[in-house]
């Protein structure tokens, strides 16, 4: 449902492989293990369906061969994205894609002099309600900084900005292509 939200205070290690990834995804996803909620075809699933997974504090992610789609629900459930990273949380993707969020797909708030890193491989951004991916402290926040390195990437089909990041500390994009995000980036 779209209370469902993640809040992760140490680490968490998502480990799939190729020929069997770990799926984050709507329970009206019937694509993934069939109809779960038992409703035929009475439900698709629809950007915003859940929550988020929230990393708070020095919390870290780490996914690798990982589908997460179809949450970041609106801020009314306290939503901002997909992936939401606060304070001093760092996230690693690999092999991944961040999908169909009612909102960002991912989103990053530092505290201050605090940084927050993510680092992304051949990993797909796409399809979000506003941005691919968002950094700021939105002025909430002193002597904060954000690490970005992005390769052999995609970030696509984002209603606004494929990525919008204030206080940028390092920036690396390498072999990542930006398609169709109607703002910058």
């Amino acid at each position: 449902g779209s209370g469902a939200n993640f809040a992760i205070n140490g680490t968490m290690d998502v480990q799939g492989t190729a020929t069997n990834p770990v799926y984050f995804t709507s329970m009206r996803d019937d694509s993934i293990g069939g109809d779960s909620n038992n409703d035929g075809t009475a439900t698709v699933p629809a950007n915003g369906n859940w929550g988020e997974i929230k990393f708070n504090g020095t919390a870290t992610g780490t996914f690798n061969h990982a589908y997460l789609k179809y949450g970041g629900a609106d801020q009314a459930i306290g939503a901002d994205g997909l992936i939401e990273l606060e304070s001093d949380a760092d996230l690693t993707m690999s092999n991944s894609f961040v999908g169909y969020s009612g909102d960002t797909g991912i989103y990053a708030v530092a505290g201050a002099n605090m940084t927050i890193a993510v680092t992304l491989d051949n990993t797909t951004i796409a399809n979000n309600g506003t941005h691919g991916i968002y950094m700021s402290s939105n002025g909430n926040a002193a002597n904060e900084a954000y690490l970005l390195n992005i390769s052999n990437s995609v970030i696509s089909d984002n209603s606004n900005y494929g990525i919008l990041a204030y206080e940028l500390k390092q920036a690396a994009l390498t072999n990542t292509a930006f398609t169709n995000n109607p703002g910058w980036a």
